[in-house]
């Protein structure tokens, strides 16, 4: 596919084939059938901004629009706050160097128009649930039916400057989510011996794996295999105490429960497996694992 056309239209099909050639497209379906916002398969932590003008999500209405010097507001999906790994990695994406593209249509009936690249600018410390950002649009040079049809009076002004007890919070913050994805080296030997030996969890050839998988509200899964078709583990890690071994039972439902979400596949999928992997458990965990089809391995 030739290379996207700054202020052509594209179809979500035409989007997904461009940035993941050769990958299955189901419409209406999955993070890139569905989602406003898609991070782009190998890469570091490039994303794709779907933006629909008017668009709502259970009660909440998104107020989103570009104004005359190409700033776009933009909001997070509401379940997302100021402590999520992803809205943090949006904030920094200068340092991160990383890319996020833009389409916005005015109308759900359009395709998208493309953008090209944004940068950010700020975000509103006060709000979350969703999260309002402002990102500047590097090519701003628009023609004049492009700015009839999307340019808009910013619907909220965000608050640019922080206080020093802002800027600490946003520090201790970021300290906090990333102490909070983080494996000891006990686990990390636990996650070397499942991918150098997939048959532990009868993943056999065909399958592949991605550790630290990021879901679209901004958590992490400490790995998931990928089979051929449909098929996918969900895997926990713990080398902890007891109590945590529980937590990370209930983290590994809650993945599952995410990834069917992302993939559009029902809760009951039979294809869809998670498991937990623990040093020890107790006998609430096992009960909880057997309760809620979390495959339980002691090692």
């Amino acid at each position: 596919m030739a290379d996207l056309l700054l202020h052509h239209k594209y179809t979500r099909r035409e989007v997904h084939d461009y940035f993941v050639p050769g990958c299955v497209f189901t419409p209406n379906s999955g993070t890139w059938g569905l989602h406003g916002c898609v991070r782009v398969p190998n890469t570091n932590h490039d994303f794709v901004f779907f933006v629909t003008y008017g668009q709502s999500q259970g009660d909440h209405f998104f107020q989103e629009g570009i104004s005359k010097d190409g700033v776009i507001t933009w909001q997070s999906q509401p379940r997302q706050h100021l402590n999520e790994a992803r809205v943090l990695r949006w904030i920094e994406q200068s340092q991160q160097g990383d890319n996020i593209y833009l389409f916005v249509r005015s109308k759900k009936s359009d395709a998208y128009t493309f953008f090209g690249d944004i940068s950010y600018l700020s975000h509103d410390p006060y709000k979350e649930y969703p999260v309002w950002f402002e990102f500047k649009i590097n090519n701003w040079n628009a023609p004049e039916n492009i700015i009839f049809e999307f340019v808009r009076t910013p619907t909220a002004g965000l608050s640019q400057t922080k206080t020093p007890a802002q800027l600490t919070r946003a520090s201790t913050n970021k300290s906090l989510v990333r102490a909070a994805h983080e494996l000891n080296r006990h686990d990390e030997h636990l996650r070397n011996l499942l991918t150098t030996n997939p048959q532990l969890i009868d993943a056999g050839e065909g399958f592949r794996w991605e550790a630290d998988y990021e879901f679209d509200i901004g958590d992490s899964a400490d790995i998931i295999f990928f089979g051929p078709g449909r098929e996918a583990k969900v895997i926990g890690i713990c080398t902890s105490e007891q109590e945590v071994s529980y937590l990370k039972a209930v983290k590994a439902k809650l993945w599952r429960s995410q990834f069917c979400f992302e993939r559009g596949e029902d809760e009951a999928s039979e294809f869809i497996q998670c498991y937990l992997v623990a040093k020890s458990v107790d006998s609430n965990t096992k009960s909880f694992c057997e309760k809620y089809d979390v495959n339980l391995i002691t090692a």
